[in-house]
């Protein structure tokens, strides 16, 4: 329609420049005839330089006004807004005229407009047909979005001619991008009434998508908000996303095309909605007979969620039957894939028997030994229950229970009676192996020993076949030398060693004559202890002492080296090794220094290593015991004069610091008496000391009783001076002595 518009416009102006020229001609062709030469050579250079002035001028108003964009956007203020939507817009490299194409009656209108500067005659001009769009979208060239064969382009525009691009693209100047609104401009009956899909149509409607003949939302589409992952075509530019309930193929329903059930453009709700008809699509038992089974399950949406996972719905029971929870989790029917395994779906009851449909082997294995009980997978199987152990056994074989294996699926097998009897050494390999090394008579089967119902008592087994270690062993003290595995490893039965094997109770000498093998002294059945004569069979060479010092262990400890039985002494005499510590040398702290060893009533003589002081002894009236205690230190022996000398003691006891004591005038083990010079030395010479009859002090002085001589003890010596002065008292009044 635009074309011969465009061609009536261009023969009106070439006959109007016509008719200016044939007019111009005529004027000019006069004039120039009546002109001088050299006047018409002026007028044609004149008439030259304007007409190229001309040209050029108009050559660049035609220009600005036609192809620079700065007539458009600058020098029309009503233009400005549209001039900034271009610049933003994804086609601000293009030029004007790339798009927009002027007819000259267009250009001189514009012209006119330009120079009178009167913008209210500009009109309508340079329209844009979808033609100059289609020359670079439907060109095949890379360089441009190619919109040919996508689906809302052949829809709206290949299909019908009177859509133009400018009718969507353009619906603000130069505003490329659709107005979301844009739809409703021809489809202004259809709405969206679902809540949340109020979101562009082509966000359902992709009319972008590639090879696509029809608008209508594909299966998938759906997904680009509810969970799919499929990324919608230039969803910057053309669609809204908004995050959604996620329906994944993982669900049910979510495989089936969205529109089965949902219709968005539906006004009525009931009529909107249709996923609610389950029997539309599932010909299954009708609810009304389902109703009659468990009229509790009447509903389909009770238990079937429209789009809850499909994993759930084995489980979606437990929504309900909540009461039954706890006696389901970590049960047997746990161990099942879902409810549906036992309970028929529709019909929710299961049968006893039907365990047989999963579990025929079993059966069929149950069926070739067991007893009736064992048919029955309800005896010992509970299906709300946990899943029975060995101890469910004990229901029917209580007279077996209590042994030491965890049950008895420990060694049958429940569903194979004896004939799956799990040999022992299925467990036991290490027992079975060491059996193999034993004496040849424990190789036999472990029954043997071993009741295969109290496995444990074993070891009191042993005298079936050894009776004569087992009447010794049981007349052992300690109990535990009455267990034959005490000594004896099970299953191996040899004993590796006997110094081992005590040691793992007793510890064990470690130094002397007694560190050799146990049962040179020890009987390794019976009692342990060594008898009276036990000693002796080594050490008949010993003399024996008497009384209680007969027996070896009064004073030898049986795993100790010999050399330590002094140390024994402390038992019984605490008292006296106790005194004999404060002894200073070193043979008077040993009991051996004195007492001979295995006849400690013989006491070496003291003489044997005091032999001088022994020697002084003998000439007095006194032994070593009459002053030395043999268990005490010997610093205290002076106290000890009193028990002869009590009167002398008594005496001594108040003649001060010097006299108070024995040992001030007397030497040890002679017992001989001090020089009392030795304290006295100036007295012999002062006075009647200095006669010579008076030098022994021992003559006129008590040498043990204070004070000083009276006349009697002067008329001892001088008998002849007994009337001389009777009266006198003393006689040293008279006769100085100092």
């Amino acid at each position: 329609m635009a074309e011969p518009r465009r061609e009536g416009n261009e023969a009106l102006v070439r006959r109007l420049i016509d008719w200016v020229e044939t007019k111009w001609r005529r004027g000019v062709a006069n004039r120039w005839a009546a002109m001088a030469p050299s006047r018409r050579k002026t007028v044609a250079w004149t008439a030259a330089v304007a007409s190229l002035l001309l040209i050029v001028g108009g050559w660049r108003l035609h220009h600005y006004v036609r192809v620079d964009e700065r007539f458009c956007t600058s020098s029309c203020h009503l233009m400005t807004l549209v001039g900034q939507n271009w610049q933003t817009s994804a086609h601000k490299k293009v030029r004007c005229d790339d798009c927009h194409k002027m007819s000259y009656a267009e250009d001189l209108r514009l012209i006119w407009v330009t120079v009178t500067r009167n913008p209210t005659k500009v009109g309508k001009h340079a329209a844009v047909d979808r033609s100059r769009c289609e020359s670079c979208h439907m060109s095949s060239d890379p360089r441009w979005i190619q919109v040919s064969d996508t689906a809302g382009h052949r829809v709206h525009v290949l299909s019908n001619t009177r859509i133009q691009c400018v009718d969507c693209h353009a619906s603000t100047i130069h505003q490329l991008v659709p107005d979301k609104d844009i739809c409703k401009k021809c489809h202004d009956k259809i709405e969206v009434f679902d809540h949340g899909m109020e979101v562009w149509c082509v966000s359902c409607h992709s009319f972008l998508a590639p090879g696509m003949t029809s608008l209508k939302p594909r299966p998938d589409d759906c997904q680009r908000c509810h969970g799919g992952s499929k990324p919608l075509e230039r969803p910057s530019r053309f669609a809204v996303t908004r995050p959604a309930e996620p329906v994944t193929p993982a669900m049910i329903h979510g495989e089936l095309p969205c529109k089965l059930c949902h219709k968005p453009h539906v006004k009525d709700a009931a009529k909107r909605r249709t996923g609610k008809d389950c029997t539309r699509c599932h010909n299954v038992i009708p609810p009304n007979q389902i109703a009659n089974v468990n009229p509790a399950h009447d509903q389909c949406g009770l238990c079937h969620k429209a789009h809850s996972s499909k994993v759930e719905l084995a489980q979606s029971c437990a929504r309900c039957h909540e009461l039954a929870r706890p006696h389901v989790i970590n049960t047997t029917a746990t161990l099942h894939g879902s409810c549906a395994t036992c309970h028929k779906p529709h019909l929710f009851k299961a049968a006893p028997t039907d365990c047989i449909t999963c579990h025929q082997k079993r059966y069929e294995e149950i069926k070739q030994w067991g007893p009736a009980a064992h048919a029955a997978c309800g005896n010992c199987h509970s299906a709300h229950e946990p899943p029975p152990t060995g101890a469910v056994c004990n229901n029917c074989h209580s007279k077996h229970e209590g042994h030491r294996h965890k049950d008895c699926t420990t060694c049958h097998n429940p569903h194979k009676g004896r004939q799956g009897l799990q040999p022992c050494q299925n467990c036991h390999a290490g027992q079975s192996q060491a059996i193999t090394t034993g004496p040849a008579a424990h190789k036999a089967e472990c029954t043997s020993c071993h009741a295969p119902h109290a496995p444990s008592g074993a070891s009191a087994r042993c005298g079936g076949c050894h009776a004569q270690q087992g009447k010794l062993a049981s007349s052992a003290r300690p109990a535990q030398h009455q267990q034959c595995s005490s000594c004896h490893k099970p299953h191996a039965f040899s004993v590796p060693g006997i110094q081992e094997t005590c040691a793992s109770c007793h510890k064990l000498p470690s130094g002397g004559a007694h560190q050799g093998p146990c049962q040179k002294c020890h009987k390794p059945h019976g009692p342990p202890g060594v008898g009276s004569g036990g000693c002796a069979n080594c050490h008949n060479n010993v003399p024996r002492d008497s009384g209680k010092h007969r027996e070896c262990s009064s004073c030898h400890a049986p795993h100790t080296a010999a050399a330590q039985a002094a140390r024994q002494c402390n038992q019984c005499h605490s008292g006296q090794t106790a005194a004999s510590q404060a002894w200073k040398p070193a043979q008077h702290k040993g009991c051996p220094g004195c007492h001979r060893q295995h006849n400690v009533s013989v006491k070496t003589p003291c003489s044997s290593c005091h032999a001088a002081q022994a020697g002084a002894v003998t000439k007095t009236k006194h032994t070593c015991m009459s002053c030395h205690n043999p268990h005490q230190a010997p610093v205290a022996w002076w106290s000890t004069c009193q028990s002869c000398h009590k009167a002398e003691t008594a005496q001594v006891q108040g003649r001060g610091a010097t006299h108070s004591s024995c040992q001030a005038c007397h030497k040890p083990h002679k017992f001989s008496r001090q020089s009392c010079q030795a304290c006295h030395n100036q007295m012999q010479d002062l006075g009647a000391h200095a006669n010579k009859g008076h030098k022994i002090c021992g003559s006129c002085h008590n040498t043990h009783a204070r004070g000083l001589p009276d006349r009697n003890r002067c008329l001892t010596c001088h008998k002849d001076r007994a009337n001389h002065n009777p009266d006198a008292k003393t006689c040293w009044s008279c006769h100085l002595f100092k």
